[in-house]
């Protein structure tokens, strides 16, 4: 459990440096970096995020610094996050990610499997960061406004990163406070699965 505690505060914190990298660059960023951009706003996101969703289901903590009122910030502050960005643009990172991340592209486009003599069509994709499934022909129209704006990947990337530095860095600066305690007091305890 703390390795897993302290690989997701090396990943916050590289999402932290490599967002103010690309918002305030000292030079011209390097290439890797739009790509690790993506990667890491992505796992922000959406792993992270989910590993904080189940503190954040429980009623608000009475203390705020608490564990539990810290994994509850922590929670908040992924949504500061993602909630700079609109709605497209939260499908444009998850898109980056995924074309960043894999060689074949599949999800973008409609798929057809044959399982015996039928044939489904997969038409529909679901953004994780959004918890949300759109249609593939609705992506593609997401998608191709967001790039309009800039007509540049790079540009795009950059301002992102300007715009969501602020609640990056709130969420690193959170993050570190949960780990220091984690390491001092021992992880946060998950809540049992709610009855379904």
């Amino acid at each position: 459990m703390q390795v897993d505690t302290k690989l997701r505060l090396q990943w916050v914190e590289n999402f932290e440096y490599v967002t103010r990298e690309l918002a305030q660059p000292r030079a011209v960023p390097e290439w890797a970096s739009f790509g690790i951009f993506w990667i890491r706003l992505h796992g922000v996101l959406v792993d992270i995020r989910e590993t904080f969703d189940r503190w954040a289901r429980l009623p608000v903590a009475e203390f705020p610094t608490s564990p539990l009122g810290q994994a509850q910030n922590i929670h908040r502050l992924i949504l500061a996050v993602r909630d700079s960005l609109t709605e497209d643009e939260v499908i444009w990172a998850d898109y980056r990610r995924q074309t960043e991340a894999h060689v074949r592209q599949s999800g973008y486009r409609l798929n057809r499997k044959k399982k015996g003599t039928d044939v489904q069509v997969h038409d529909t994709y679901e953004v994780k960061a959004l918890k949300k499934t759109y249609d593939v022909d609705d992506l593609d129209d997401r998608l191709g406004r967001v790039f309009r704006r800039h007509m540049n990947e790079r540009k795009l990337a950059i301002d992102f990163a300007k715009r969501i530095q602020a609640p990056a860095m709130d969420l690193a600066k959170a993050f570190r406070k949960f780990h220091s305690a984690e390491q001092r007091d021992g992880p946060l305890s998950s809540p049992s699965p709610s009855p379904r």
